[in-house]
């Protein structure tokens, strides 16, 4: 008897330990740095609390920079992590980030902006 339930505990760990992780990978995203694939980005990004919408069209990290503003860069995930930066007292709205960004190349980024008001 205490085979079996030892046996029956052991398979149930083995199928739902790697189901949570898989379930956790796909509602946190790949992270803020990890390069997403655009051609399966959402229409909207969850982040901080508040809602984004795009995707734009990809650029390059300097063309980014060249307002002297540095990219916020954010995760797909409804779980995704609020990252450092995103919300602060430069370019925001309520306190946060009216544009981030989501990597999609080596060197290419897209805008997600923010949607609604404060």
């Amino acid at each position: 008897m205490r085979r079996r339930t030892l046996t029956a505990v052991t398979a149930f760990a083995a199928i739902l330990i790697p189901l949570v992780l898989v379930a956790a990978t796909v509602l946190q995203g790949p992270g803020t740095t990890a390069i997403h694939n655009a051609l399966t980005l959402p229409g909207r990004v969850h982040a901080c609390g508040r809602n984004y919408r795009g995707p734009g069209a990809p650029q390059p990290i300097a063309q980014i920079r060249s307002d002297g503003t540095e990219p916020v860069l954010v995760d797909t995930g409804w779980l995704g992590r609020c990252p450092a930066g995103a919300c602060t007292t430069v370019a925001t709205t309520s306190g946060c980030a009216t544009v981030v960004y989501v990597r999609v190349g080596e060197d290419a980024y897209v805008a997600y902006e923010l949607l609604g008001g404060p």
